[in-house]
């Protein structure tokens, strides 16, 4: 009888093992669970007003990067390399830009102008080769700091919210046209709270801030003010 019993009890302890959810097998992350934040970092351009370079640190390499988009990075042990954010002529790199890095990868977010106009661009370099993976236009000025989740990014320019997918360098989604009467003419970071994603805007003249709620998944505006 002890010997059947303590058989009897060994089965059980395979079977619990075999059919538990962490034997062998990696945990699936549900969709509703928090993934990590990281934010973009801003580098100011030297001189601050019409700036001819841009200059940054960010793994042990040194980046400097000229009006012109061209750009050079050293550092790290490896020989000096080159590289080139495409702008159209006559524009050129605007006052700031904001760096971070994702999967290795470089991620910059950096405003234009002819002097007339401007806007803006997000571009994702490869970390070793820094060959541009893509580059996807931001319809506005007043670039705001942006916040990465995951592999998304939410972006913000001057009557202007988006989320981005930096895999592909597409919008998830993306809303423009929301300027009014000096409301959101720029934006504070964005805040995740839940399913629900923030942008608030920045107070000017001390009135009270607007602020926009979207869904996250669906981009879904669901309330303003």
């Amino acid at each position: 009888m002890n010997y059947l019993h303590r058989n009897k009890a060994a089965i059980s302890l395979v079977i619990l093992l075999l059919i538990s959810p962490g034997a062998g097998q990696e945990r699936s992350v549900s969709p509703s669970e928090p993934q990590r934040l990281k934010t973009f970092t801003e580098i100011k351009g030297r001189p601050e007003y019409e700036p001819s370079s841009f200059e940054f640190s960010s793994s042990g390499y040194k980046y400097r990067i000229l009006s012109s988009g061209r750009g050079k990075r050293t550092g790290g042990g490896v020989a000096p390399r080159s590289f080139n954010l495409r702008l159209d002529r006559p524009y050129s790199l605007d006052r700031g830009i904001y760096h971070a890095e994702h999967e290795g990868d470089v991620l910059l977010v950096f405003g234009v102008s002819d002097g007339d106009y401007g806007w803006g661009f997000i571009a994702r370099l490869d970390g070793q080769t820094l060959r541009m993976k893509w580059k996807r236009e931001i319809p506005g000025f007043n670039l705001g700091q942006g916040l990465i989740e995951g592999d998304h990014a939410y972006l913000t320019a001057i009557g202007f919210i988006a989320k981005l997918n930096l895999k592909s360098g597409t919008y998830s989604w993306k809303h423009k046209n929301l300027y009014r009467d000096g409301d959101f003419n720029s934006f504070k970071l964005p805040a995740v709270q839940g399913d629900i994603i923030l942008f608030k805007e920045e107070v000017i003249y001390d009135e009270p801030a607007k602020t926009i709620k979207v869904q996250k998944q669906s981009g879904k505006i669901i309330s303003v003010g």
